[in-house]
């Protein structure tokens, strides 16, 4: 019997975090999960390292710095009755340093997903900090099923598709992507052809402001399982969005590639309620 159509709703967490300044971005993030609970929001997402900042870089080798990333993963837990809340945090696991994604439902830590493809490359530093990790997570929120992935997941082929195996029914994508010219086309291409080609729906969460020499764009987003968009959040906006989006199921056949390039904004978009940012002044960089 073939699965029906569910609702799912999601709130978007597109925030301005400041590396190292962890009680505000711990704020933000509580805040954030507090206003989409107002909202009846099954789910919140956050981007990824959002309780650290992005890119956390040399304080990764202090021992406080990791404790209080600890510590605040649980902090963040005690709000989340009755919603789930996924986000980002540079965590030791089984004796090493990992990406994570951590799943909170009801006060607790209820999974945890470690970034499989760390970027080495550019501006991207991350083989010098983090052990990458091997296995796919799939969580069960009201009755969806999500597969996890961090950033530069996305870009590879290959942990997409385990999700996808492992049972995924949608994909949940964690990102710091900073901008640069023609990043969000070939962004918004990619993202279109890893949902279209796994045949799943696919929620895109980026971080917003400025790190020292990096810009990040939010431009985060919802595409469907044949690749086209139904939901972009504002680029450069922080803010927390929330939207009942229709989960429909796998396809018999995946669907095929969309056409290349950029849509135009406002194609195959559609209406959406916008929470009022957390704060009205940015963060210092």
């Amino acid at each position: 019997m073939q699965k029906k159509n569910q609702t799912l709703r999601i709130a978007l967490a597109q925030l301005n975090v400041c590396v190292g300044d962890v009680g505000n971005n711990l704020s933000q993030v509580k805040a954030a999960i507090r206003q989409a609970q107002e909202q009846q929001a099954d789910l919140i997402v956050f981007p990824e390292l959002v309780l650290a900042g992005y890119p956390p870089e040399d304080l990764l080798f202090r021992p406080d710095f990791l404790a209080q990333m600890q510590a605040d993963v649980a902090e963040a837990a005690t709000v989340t009755h009755g919603i789930t809340a996924i986000l980002g945090a540079p965590l030791r696991r089984d004796g090493v340093l990992r990406n994570m994604a951590c799943v909170l439902r009801d006060g607790q830590v209820v999974a945890e997903y470690a970034k499989q493809c760390l970027p080495n490359y550019r501006v991207f530093d991350e083989k010098r900090y983090f052990t990458q990790g091997n296995q796919s997570l799939v969580v069960e929120v009201a009755g969806v099923k999500l597969g996890i992935l961090i950033c530069e997941d996305i870009w590879e082929d290959a942990p997409a598709r385990a999700a996808v195996s492992a049972g995924a029914e949608v994909l949940c994508v964690l990102n710091a992507s900073p901008f640069s010219t023609e990043k969000q086309a070939q962004r918004t291409q990619l993202l279109q052809r890893q949902a279209a080609s796994n045949a799943v729906p696919l929620a895109y969460i980026n971080l917003v402001g400025g790190q020292d020499e990096l810009v990040f764009d939010g431009d985060s987003m919802l595409v469907d399982a044949a690749g086209h968009i139904v939901f972009r959040a504002e680029a450069f906006a922080e803010g927390v969005f929330v939207r009942d989006w229709e989960i429909t199921p796998h396809p018999l056949t995946p669907a095929p590639s969309p056409l290349q390039g950029r849509p135009s904004r406002g194609e195959g978009e559609q209406e959406i309620r916008s929470i009022q940012p957390l704060s009205s002044e940015p963060l210092s960089p």
